[in-house]
């Protein structure tokens, strides 16, 4: 869908090169957007092919101060949407964990994009963090369509998407394969609740353990 976007604009600009300037950028402004969401696609296709051939994707954790992960990662996705409202509930006290950075902003990327995406309503997505035993639990919380049992059991698998019709919302339905494999390399878990047309809550728990063999990150 993206690459059928980039060459129908394209073609658009070639065919109307008189177009106004403000046109011409709001059609580029567009195409820029599809590349980026074709470059995840592949992206997402590549990490999964290293996943089946047993490669794995590779990590490189350091101690990260995972609130201000979120919050980040909360700043960027909202950016998506006018529809959405974020409300955070996180530890005000640093939480260190020794992560990837990276990879746990694609896991968090991948949780609030879904959240986003099968909220096709808007409203609010509760974001919350917590110390417990053993590790640290996030849990993220839509008011979207929710899913039934079944559609749960099969939320992991890859390709598999939530809602296939017509008018479902864009994606490739390997996001959350990906999510579950890079919280597996952290040593954590992350499970769904769900009720149909009542939201989704995913939860992820990363363990606090990992921080005393992590090592050090290296100053800029």
């Amino acid at each position: 869908t993206p690459l059928a976007a980039i060459i129908g604009y394209t073609e658009l600009l070639l065919a109307e090169p008189t177009e106004s300037a403000s046109t011409q950028r709001e059609s580029l402004e567009y195409i820029h957007r599809k590349a980026w969401a074709l470059s995840k696609i592949v992206d997402d296709l590549l990490d999964v092919s290293r996943i089946e051939a047993g490669k794995g994707v590779p990590i490189s954790q350091t101690p990260e101060e995972i609130t201000e992960v979120i919050r980040q990662v909360i700043y960027y996705v909202q950016h998506m949407t006018n529809l959405h409202h974020f409300e955070t509930d996180l530890p005000e006290s640093p939480v260190i964990l020794c992560v990837d950075r990276l990879k746990i902003e694609q896991v968090l990327e991948n949780i609030f994009s879904n959240a986003i995406k099968f909220s096709t309503e808007g409203g609010m997505i509760s974001v919350r963090g917590w110390l417990e035993p053993g590790g640290f639990h996030l849990s993220v919380t839509d008011q979207g369509i929710g899913m039934a049992p079944e559609q749960q059991a099969r939320v992991f698998d890859k390709f598999y998407r939530v809602d296939s019709s017509s008018t479902a919302a864009s994606g490739t339905g390997l996001g959350m394969t990906i999510v579950r494999h890079i919280v597996n390399l952290h040593n954590g878990q992350v499970w769904v609740e769900s009720l149909i047309n009542r939201g989704t809550t995913v939860h992820v728990l990363l363990p606090l353990e990992t921080e005393e063999s992590c090592p050090p990150r290296e100053s800029d």
